[in-house]
């Protein structure tokens, strides 16, 4: 099993072609994935989660969810 090193905000940067505004607010809104962390500590992603956020379009925001109806 092989670790890889997490990416910084500085790296996803580089590989997406964004902004740091773009991938902070994607951060904070949810729409790419982050490791668990501190409040005022920095940003790290894994790989998958980055490949997969680029592959959705580098979305600011989440795709919103459907709401299921009730049962009456």
């Amino acid at each position: 099993m092989t670790l890889k090193k997490p990416l910084t905000v500085a790296e996803v940067m580089a590989v997406s072609g964004r902004g740091e505004v773009r991938v902070r607010s994607a951060a904070n809104s949810g729409a790419l994935k982050h490791l668990p962390r501190n409040p005022r500590a920095r940003f790290f992603f894994t790989e998958d989660a980055v490949a997969e956020w680029i592959a959705q379009g580098s979305p600011e925001m989440p795709a919103p969810q459907r709401r299921g109806r009730r049962a009456a």
